[in-house]
């Protein structure tokens, strides 16, 4: 059973799962092949993706001939995790409480989902007691990200700001290697190119922490401000890119 917050958490990313497999998703396996390099996955190992999402990292890790499973807290986007990775254990979980025995997986990932457990050290401790061998955790590199210009923007609507960092807990140098000892960090460059404004829109609104500030504000607000937040980074023949860099810390058991 998940929590009250899990269940929260899951249905704010559920809300655009197709539009986060057909635009956002598609940014990231820049970023997921190199950490799973690190991660050392190859043929025959197991893995856990500790929010799997809609399961992009899962389909390259099995394309390696890795033996895949994953979990997520929104059932929208396990739905479609499910329905490209038939064969594989994917479950509905919260990291803080992993539905897996003591070393279950030779390699257990935890790629930008970590910053938004409500207790990460306990999801921490989680996601090592089910490793074997490895555990592979990104999160932004706020400091070389431009990302963030979204992000300040959604907070601009606040009268007076939330607490906590957001999609950037964690993100500060060393918060990471606190959690995990026995660890070494690796910065990992991922460029988000759209071919539009209007796509790039679609692709930043469908991620959960958009859709709970849509609850707050509506939706014509939020896209309004995110929609302003781009427009700096729209290039020449109209296409949208922005450089962000990911920290990705390996823990060995």
């Amino acid at each position: 059973m998940l929590t009250e917050k899990a269940q929260q958490i899951g249905k704010l990313w559920g809300v655009e799962a197709q539009d986060w497999l057909d635009i956002q998703e598609k940014k990231s396996p820049a970023l997921w092949n190199p950490v799973l390099d690190l991660a050392q996955v190859s043929p025959g190992t197991t893995i856990l993706d500790a929010g799997c999402g809609t399961g992009g990292a899962a389909v390259l890790a099995q394309r390696r001939g890795a033996i895949v499973s994953g979990c997520d807290a929104s059932e929208e986007m396990l739905a479609i995790a499910r329905s490209r990775l038939p064969e594989a254990d994917l479950r509905v979980a919260e990291l803080e409480n992993l539905p897996y025995p003591d070393r279950s997986f030779d390699v257990v990932l935890a790629i930008n989902s970590l910053q938004f457990a409500p207790d990460p050290a306990k999801a921490a401790d989680e996601l090592a007691r089910v490793a074997k061998h490895r555990v592979a955790v990104v999160v932004w590199a706020v400091e070389h990200c431009e990302q963030k210009a979204i992000f300040d923007a959604i907070l601009a609507l606040f009268e007076k700001p939330p607490r906590g960092r957001g999609v950037f807990a964690l993100s500060e140098p060393g918060q990471l290697e606190a959690l995990f000892p026995n660890s070494t960090t690796h910065e990992i460059d991922c460029a988000f190119e759209y071919p539009s404004l209007d796509i790039a829109l679609r692709g930043q609104m469908a991620a959960g922490p958009s859709q709970r500030v849509v609850e707050i504000f509506g939706k014509e607000k939020v896209e309004t401000a995110v929609r302003e937040a781009l427009k700096r980074f729209v290039q020449p023949g109209g296409s949208v890119k922005m450089q962000n860099r990911f920290r990705c810390l390996i823990a060995t058991r």
